[in-house]
């Protein structure tokens, strides 16, 4: 299979285009969700708390059907050995259903989850046609002023993922091929947490292509991923979409770019 063939541009995070047919399709919301919306700032409101009860575990089957999840894709597979829907929100897949691209090479970055994903050579770009926001900088994103030096006008990759994507997020990439890389894992409005494992957590720790990061409890969240300037060259599909305003629906494990400076 060709390592683009999953991919699917999905034009202003609206439309959608099937992987086989090019049609674009608007995506889908459920109701319920659009309501937590609108109540989303009642102090009184606790996302998260309901879907960790035992009773949210009947939510599970009208979520499978309504976003169409391959469950054969994951571990366990039957909804029924979920115990409730947050268990269900951060499931794992199963070994094989998302092959890392070129594992045994350290130049090669992938994508660190499943979801709509642009890519920018630069701080600048991205909040040109992207990020509209025109005060969007790495500093503010960051709140240090002087780690955001490393990254000035650096390269960024944006994974913004919905509520029915898988929440674990990945290791992009090796830092001895792409030098310094900033990773934000970014929690939804609704998500109730975001968690790095422990042991990446202590200064020093070595962290290899395709393992584990951590997770995103109960919502939608983004990751951002900042590149020293220069130090990878995005795929040039993801870019010529990016510069489109289009999205591309990616999985975890598929080709992001690759080091422009190795060793």
């Amino acid at each position: 299979m060709n390592r683009h063939a999953l991919r699917k541009p999905f034009q202003r995070m609206l439309l959608t285009t099937a992987a086989k047919t090019g049609n674009f399709v608007r995506e889908q919301q459920p109701l319920w969700k659009k309501f937590k919306l609108l109540v989303l700032f009642n102090p009184f409101t606790e996302w998260g708390a309901a879907e960790g009860t035992k009773s949210s575990q009947r939510q599970i089957a009208g979520f499978v059907d309504f976003y169409h999840i391959k469950m054969c894709d994951f571990d366990p597979s039957d909804i029924s050995a979920y115990p409730t829907f947050e268990a269900f929100f951060i499931r794992k897949h199963t070994g094989s259903s998302r092959p890392l691209f070129e594992p045994s090479n350290a130049a090669r970055a992938i994508c660190v989850a499943d979801s709509r994903l642009v890519t920018y050579d630069s701080v600048s770009q991205s909040r040109t046609i992207w990020i509209k926001g025109k005060h969007f900088t790495i500093e503010n994103l960051i709140q240090d002023k002087r780690a955001a030096q490393v990254f000035l006008d650096g390269s960024v990759a944006s994974f913004r993922l919905s509520p029915q994507d898988y929440h674990r997020q990945w290791v992009s990439f090796e830092t001895k091929e792409f030098g310094q890389v900033l990773f934000a894992a970014i929690g939804a409005t609704n998500v109730g947490t975001v968690k790095i494992h422990e042991k990446w957590q202590q200064s020093g720790a070595e962290i290899r292509k395709g393992e584990e990061v951590g997770i995103f409890q109960f919502g939608g969240s983004s990751i951002i991923i900042v590149f020293e300037k220069g130090r990878i060259a995005f795929d040039d599909d993801l870019l010529s979409m990016s510069k489109r305003a289009i999205a591309i629906d990616v999985e975890v494990g598929m080709s992001l770019g690759k080091a422009t400076r190795t060793g």
